[in-house]
């Protein structure tokens, strides 16, 4: 092989591994702090929220990313689990698994009628949490405060927005867009 040609099969090859190495395999095309508009965290946080900072947590067997916001010392955390192939029975397995799980640790589990395909609320003197299925996709939000035997309206509406959101995250585009 001649010495020019080796040369550019060598550049293209490294070229080639770079690109592979560099790319970030498709984490389910969901954007988790996109699912929180600011004016949401802001009213959960009761101030003006910081930036949602993302974090990928995972991909096996579910895409699981979580997004942080705070006000002062106040901070609001939702996470998303995705199921692979949207497979919506394997994500309600898994929510209904980590419900099983709350209550045999003792914690109560309080259902949330009217939101998402289910949902439910925890709430302890660590942290009080919002489970809620959509689809495929599972979305716990987690905020610090006093005990509380319901979800605050203001997380509540949070999670509608972000369920909307996640609705059309999975829908086809139109001919339109």
């Amino acid at each position: 092989m001649a010495p020019r040609r080796r040369q550019r099969l060598l550049v293209l090859a490294i070229a080639c591994v770079a690109s592979a190495a560099c790319s970030q395999p498709d984490a389910g095309g969901l954007d988790v702090c996109g699912l929180l508009a600011s004016s949401d965290a802001s009213a959960v946080l009761a101030g003006r929220a910081s930036a949602g900072h993302p974090e990928h947590l995972g991909s096996q067997p579910f895409e699981v990313d979580r997004c942080r916001w705070s006000v002062g010392d106040r901070a609001l955390a939702l996470l998303a689990s995705r199921a692979p192939d949207g497979d919506a029975a394997a994500a309600r397995s898994a929510f209904e698994d980590v419900r099983a799980a709350a209550r045999k640790g003792g914690t109560e589990v309080v259902d949330v009628p009217g939101l998402g395909d289910a949902a439910w609320w925890e709430s302890d003197r660590l942290a009080n949490q919002l489970h809620v299925l959509a689809g495929a996709t599972s979305l716990t939000f987690t905020t610090r405060g006093p005990t509380s035997a319901s979800p605050p309206r203001e997380l509540l509406a949070a999670a509608r927005g972000a369920i909307d959101r996640v609705v059309a995250a999975r829908s086809p585009r139109t001919a339109r867009e």
